[in-house]
Formats: structure tokens, sequence, C-alpha cells
């Protein structure tokens, strides 16, 4: 099988990119307010209690505002650290008839995608992957995991944050056009 492989491609970690991506701040924004809501609960709940909790209501809030900073912070860290470790692991594979996507630091995942299935391919780069020359490959196809594209639901996979994507996006077009 490995005498087709045309090419082997491992994206690119830049901790940053990874820092800044919607996902992981809205996941630490989640996780650090319900953390700061079931706080604010309890000191709620403790002045009904107790009045001299409620005296020191401006000073609790001081303190849930700065644990909220740290709690998204140490959040944010992790889900970065997490990212790091797949991208250890992922690797998309180039091969004559197919796709071959496999990721996942805990939770593996090996996707093929035959060439034939493949609608459209898409080279998009955002400002900042841009600036690192970076850029994300979109296979759509029919049926597959789905993903939005300028608020358009489509289906397919994704070769994230690879080096000249360029060059490979021209080599699996035309690998494409020649199925």
């Amino acid at each position: 099988m490995s005498e087709d492989l045309i090419l082997e491609i491992k994206p690119k970690f830049i901790d940053y990119i990874r820092m800044l991506s919607l996902d992981n701040i809205a996941m630490s924004v989640a996780i650090a307010s319900f953390s700061i809501f079931t706080g604010f609960l309890t000191v709620f709940l403790l002045a009904n209690i107790n009045e001299q909790a409620l005296n020191s209501f401006f000073n609790i809030i001081l303190c849930f505002a700065v644990n909220y900073v740290v709690l998204f912070l140490i959040t944010l860290k992790i889900r970065v650290y997490i990212d790091k470790k797949n991208f250890e692991v992922t690797n998309y594979k180039v091969y004559q008839d197919r796709l071959e996507f496999e990721e996942g630091f805990i939770n593996h995942k090996h996707t093929v995608l035959k060439l034939a299935d493949i609608k459209e391919i898409h080279l998009t780069q955002n400002f900042i992957q841009r600036r690192e020359e970076l850029g994300t490959i979109k296979f759509v196809t029919a049926a597959n995991n789905s993903y939005s594209m300028i608020g358009i639901e489509m289906s397919g996979i994704a070769f994230k944050d690879i080096e000249n994507s360029l060059a490979v996006y021209t080599k699996i077009k035309q690998l494409h056009e020649n199925k």
C-alpha cells in the first residue's frame, strides 16, 4: 500500500496560534464561567445565612474576578498542551487514489477518504497562518464529518496548519482532477 504514497505531511504546531483558536478560548471561557457562577451562587447562599458575608461582598467579587482570570489561563494552557500532543500524533498522507488522516492523543482517529469522493478542495489561510506561512486544505465530500465554512455547513476533512500549503494544495488538486 505504501508504494503509492505521494506525500506525507505533519501539521506545524505554533502555540500562540492554538492559544488564539476560537474553540480553545470558548472552552476556557465556558469552564471558568461555570466555575465562577457556582462560586457566586455559594456566596449568595452564604449571604442569606451570614450578614458578615454580605458586608465583604465587594472583596468577594474582586476575589472571584482574580480567580476567573487564573482559571481561564490554566484551562487555556491545558487545552494548548492537549492540542500540542494531538499535533504530535497527527499525520496526513496523500496516495494516488486516497487521503489518509490520522489524529488523536486521547481518542485516536484514522480516516480514509477516496479522491473520487471529494467534491471540492479549498485552501484557506487566516491572518496568523499567512504570517507563519501555513494553511488549511479543506476537502468537501457528500458525507463525512461536518464543519462550517462562512456560515455554511459542509462535510469533509481538513489538513490543518500545514507548511507549503499552496504546493500541497496544487499537488492534491492535480491528483483529484486526474482521478
